[in-house]
């Protein structure tokens, strides 16, 4: 597993190929957030420029800085000389800053392709794919079984750890950068499989 990590994801599990990593902390997050970058502008007090940063790759920002396990810190190089940096901490600091701020501007808007994607949930699967595929041009419609755009974000996290109010900021995000939430609809009962694979790309 550790041979196919290094030589088709480029991945260093162990975190030690110095080739194959920026920073420990940016290579253990799963979507590859520059937590070094944002750090180093929460410093300056640059906090509209770190929330861009963490949004460039995540854009459910609100979600990350609440509920993610942060391995980030298991790895921090700051933490080689003391206690590593509180990574999700900070993060949520920047997204508080900036949301307080009303800084929460809409992501670009690409020339469309035309193509059609239909998605199948909108868990945070579902809604990161949507969103990347609208910065690429295309256009995504989810079907989400529930009545609220989420998925386990509802139904498994309580709302004292991710409220609500600022899930659907981050669900509000993915839907201004182009994609399209249809609650309510489950596939297989709503609307057919062969419709999707008919109508949508």
């Amino acid at each position: 597993d550790e041979y196919e990590a290094h030589i088709y994801r480029k991945r260093c599990p162990a975190v030690v190929c110095r080739e194959l990593i920026s920073s420990p902390c940016q290579h253990l997050c799963p979507i590859g957030t520059e937590a070094p970058e944002y750090i180093a502008l929460i410093a300056q007090g640059r906090f509209q420029d770190a929330f861009e940063t963490i949004r460039k790759d995540n854009p459910l920002p609100n979600v990350c800085a609440r509920v993610c396990h942060h391995p980030c810190e298991s790895r921090c190089v700051a933490g080689q000389t003391g206690g590593a940096l509180s990574v999700r901490a900070l993060k949520r600091f920047a997204v508080d800053q900036a949301i307080q701020a009303g800084l929460y501007p809409p992501p670009p808007r690409p020339a469309p392709t035309g193509e059609q994607v239909a998605i199948v949930g909108s868990g945070p699967a579902g809604l990161m794919a949507g969103y990347f595929l609208a910065l690429r041009g295309y256009r995504p419609t989810i079907f989400e079984a529930l009545e609220t755009a989420g998925g386990t974000l509802i139904t498994g996290i309580p709302a004292y750890r991710l409220p609500r109010e600022l899930l659907a900021l981050d669900v509000e995000n993915v839907r201004r950068a182009g994609v399209e939430i249809r609650t309510g609809v489950r596939v297989g009962k709503d609307v057919a499989f062969d419709d999707l694979t008919r109508n949508y790309k």
